[in-house]
């Protein structure tokens, strides 16, 4: 295995996790947030908060809430997705990979042969490569569904907990109470148990899926500026061809892959 690929899949994957917290302070009924040191803890919420900001999740986030997203209401979900795919113009499929490659030469390439397609769409190839294309991609998304929901089912205890705490250190006990009173009314209960579904309603995505040309257009720009900002950082360049013996050791105990396969290949070495 080439390391360069082993080193881009494990970055690929360490993506970073930006956190926040805060120090809710009761005063008057209302709260006041201060930003805790750097690094700091916020302060466990007391345990009434965290009662009532429970009553909260229990309404917006009953059990077997997963279970019904990523049942009928993903296939709803992911259907309009999967149709604007065909729609994707290949000029604009040619830009991205044309800024992803590794020599200019290669990329101006890529543009001009891109470029020659015009208006043609991905659908339209996948019409002449894949007549069934479109019967395939809808017999992958019900392949999906069960999997996809009980996996789902099982992350849900977990996801509701993530709620509670959320709910109990960002809202103080009063404010929760009348959460929880608007949502036992029938108009709040009505709001509350369609809440978590919004993001999911086939209107919704249409909407969403409606600006992907518009996304596709700007991702070349967003790419070349990514590449840039890496070529602009102060940081060392990632050299994995001077990694030492009991480096390339550690990687082959860590992902179960041959030292030998993790050698870096004579065109990867260092000339200097």
């Amino acid at each position: 295995m080439d390391m360069k690929h082993v080193l881009i899949g494990v970055g690929a994957l360490a993506l970073p996790f930006a956190g926040f917290a805060q120090t809710v302070v009761a005063g008057n009924g209302g709260t006041t947030t201060v930003a805790p040191p750097p690094g700091a803890t916020p302060p466990a919420p007391d345990d009434a908060t965290v009662a009532a900001a429970q009553r909260v999740v229990n309404h917006i986030f009953p059990a077997g809430m997963m279970q019904k997203m990523m049942g009928e209401q993903f296939f709803k979900m992911m259907q309009p997705m999967m149709d604007q795919v065909g729609t994707l113009q290949l000029a604009d499929l040619g830009k991205i990979v044309a800024n992803v490659a590794d020599k200019p030469a290669d990329a101006e390439k890529i543009k001009k042969q891109f470029a020659k397609m015009d208006k043609a769409t991905l659908g339209e190839l996948m019409d002449i490569i894949d007549p069934y294309w479109k019967q395939r991609q809808a017999e992958m998304l019900h392949a999906m569904r069960k999997p996809m929901a009980e996996m789902m089912a099982k992350m849900e205890p977990d996801m509701r907990e993530g709620y509670t705490i959320f709910y109990a250190r960002h809202f103080n006990s009063t404010q929760l109470n009348e959460l929880d009173q608007f949502f036992s009314t029938p108009t709040g209960n009505a709001y509350a148990s369609q809440s978590m579904l919004v993001g999911t309603d086939p209107e919704v995505m249409k909407k969403m899926m409606a600006a992907m040309p518009k996304i596709m257009s700007a991702l070349p720009d967003m790419i070349k500026d990514i590449a840039q900002a890496q070529n602009d950082s102060h940081l060392p360049k990632v050299d994995y061809s001077h990694l030492s013996p009991e480096q390339i050791s550690k990687m082959s105990k860590l992902l179960g892959i041959s030292e030998a396969e993790l050698k870096p290949h004579p065109q990867h070495k260092s000339s200097h």
